[in-house]
């Protein structure tokens, strides 16, 4: 699930950096450096590109801004207003747990009602596909048979 969701991606790093005793300022720098190689979904580009706008927005001293706030979803806001909390030097560790936790279990609920609605979902192939196959095969020797008993 990291893979699906960049903020999940970005909160495990944090927190493994968190607990071998980094700054907040390394372990988002190294984040972005690793994050830059290899593939990357449009959620991740989009991600990181906040990333990059929130923490030029930290350096500037201004914090985070109201106007990048609306942009982001709510767990990306709060990622970054717990990070701007540790880039003052505020403990952060046990608030980026239960963020992950959060999002972990939001994923579990993603996961399980998609997965509700597959039969749904498959119904349609089934009646435009297979449906009428069913009714060539039943009906076939039937209409045979009322055609040869014609002539």
């Amino acid at each position: 699930m990291v893979r699906v969701n960049p903020v999940l991606r970005c909160v495990n790093a944090i927190e493994e950096g968190l607990s071998r005793g980094d700054s907040t300022r390394e372990i988002l720098f190294s984040y972005l450096s690793s994050s830059s190689s290899g593939e990357r979904t449009p959620a991740e580009i989009r991600f990181r590109e906040e990333l990059l706008a929130f923490l030029r927005l930290v350096e500037q001293g201004s914090g985070y801004d109201a106007s990048i706030a609306h942009q982001t979803t709510s767990y990306r806001r709060s990622l970054f207003l717990i990070l701007e909390a540790g880039m003052r030097g505020e403990t952060i560790l046990n608030r980026i747990r239960d963020l992950r936790t959060e999002i972990d279990d939001q994923l579990d609920i993603d996961v399980k009602a998609h997965i509700e609605s597959l039969p749904f979902r498959m119904l349609a192939p089934l009646l435009l596909l297979m449906f009428p196959a069913y009714l060539i095969l039943l009906f076939g020797p039937i209409t045979r048979s009322f055609l040869e008993s014609l002539e």
